[in-house]
């Protein structure tokens, strides 16, 4: 594995245990790039932005093919 592929994962990884802490995770089209619905002050935005980047995510269809390769649309 390479370790663009292990960033990859783990990153992955981070995004399931948001979710399975009931977070909220979306593709902000104003901000572009992933938001977490309970951002309620700005100590998310370097985890958010992070994602964002390291995924290579740009827009809202790349987010949803992220989400279909990974089984994200499961949590």
């Amino acid at each position: 594995m390479t370790g663009t592929d292990a960033t990859t994962l783990e990153c992955i990884e981070e995004l399931v245990c948001l979710q399975n802490n009931r977070e909220n995770i979306y593709w902000d089209d104003e901000l572009r790039r992933l938001r977490c619905a309970e951002e309620q002050d700005k100590s998310w935005t370097p985890l958010m932005e992070e994602a964002t980047r390291t995924l290579g995510i740009k827009n809202r269809g790349e987010y949803t093919k992220i989400k279909k390769k990974y089984n994200l649309t499961q949590y």
